[in-house]
């Protein structure tokens, strides 16, 4: 039986690891056409942006207003994750469980 392993990231800002269900579910607000949530890292108390696509989780960093171009910081590869975008919520499903993350007002 294959067990589901949580994949890591690092905080951009102060390297903290933590784990992509964590930053899901901490998530204050979803940029839903951009397939970025924002995730507050509990050790420096900075942002950092997440982008999910179908099989991949990436950290950016914007480049200016509205944030439609970005850097990619790194990137990890995950089969496991899926997405769809509505005007309000941005849906992730990962670890067998849904999330709807409201988008920023």
């Amino acid at each position: 039986m294959n067990k589901l392993l949580n994949v890591i990231m690092k905080c951009k800002h102060c390297s903290k690891e933590f784990e992509i269900q964590q930053a899901i579910e901490a998530s204050l607000f979803s940029w839903p056409q951009m397939k970025t949530i924002w995730y507050v890292c509990p050790q420096c108390e900075e942002g950092n942006h997440i982008r999910f696509d179908k099989g991949s989780v990436q950290l950016v960093q914007p480049q200016g207003s509205p944030g439609y171009e970005y850097d990619v910081i790194s990137t990890i590869m995950e089969p496991t994750i899926e997405i769809r975008i509505d005007p309000k919520f941005l849906h992730i499903w990962y670890m067998g469980k849904h999330h709807e993350i409201r988008e920023r007002a």
